[in-house]
């Protein structure tokens, strides 16, 4: 029998579920001697300044990172220390993050926002939109919701082809529109 050989490999996409049920992992040889990418997970430890004395939330905008490393150099996450959000509107760029340089490199644009502490915005819903859509079953002060309902179960029944549906449909429809203002009838609504 041949001899077994040691590969380097690393996890490419593992399948499944379920935790006890694995189904299928991928590996994916590698070369301990070039440099290869990962998305690396950013953990979030301590608690910022600006969160417990003025109340602000953090608005997390990545979650992971693009590392170039060799693959025996390649972290599981990058730790982000929150304790230097001292103010709101202070922020964490991806250039602030704390990586050993000799060993890795972020290919994720430095520019970019990690996270900052942003404060509370409480919006109120605007008073007009109360105004505007009355409760079910309420008559409105000005009648404008209902009355635009009206002329469309009235144009049915002064339909020329529906001459059954006006006798049958008329009780039907007044009972729908209770609490509307009363219809005309629709034989007087014809023009010459």
């Amino acid at each position: 029998m041949a001899e077994a050989q040691k590969l380097s490999v690393r996890p490419r996409a593992v399948l499944g579920k379920k935790v006890n049920a694995l189904r299928r992992v991928d590996f994916a040889r590698v070369s301990l001697t070039e440099k290869t990418h990962a998305d690396v997970p950013l953990h979030f430890v301590n608690e910022s300044p600006a969160v417990r004395t003025l109340g602000a939330v953090l608005l997390h905008a990545r979650s992971e990172v693009n590392v170039e490393a060799f693959p025996q150099d390649m972290p599981r996450a990058i730790e982000v220390d929150l304790s230097g959000l001292l103010e709101i509107d202070d922020a964490i760029f991806v250039r602030d993050l704390k990586v050993d340089a000799t060993t890795l490199r972020i290919t994720n644009d430095p520019d970019e926002l990690v996270v900052k502490a942003v404060p509370v915005k409480v919006e109120e819903e605007p008073k007009a939109a109360e105004v505007a859509a009355p409760v079910e079953g309420e008559i409105p002060a000005e009648g404008g919701a209902e009355e635009g309902a009206a002329p469309a179960a009235g144009a049915e029944a002064g339909k020329p082809g529906a001459p059954a549906a006006a006798k049958g449909g008329a009780p039907a429809a007044e009972g729908a529109a209770k609490g509307a203002p009363p219809k005309a009838p629709a034989g007087g609504a014809k023009k010459a």
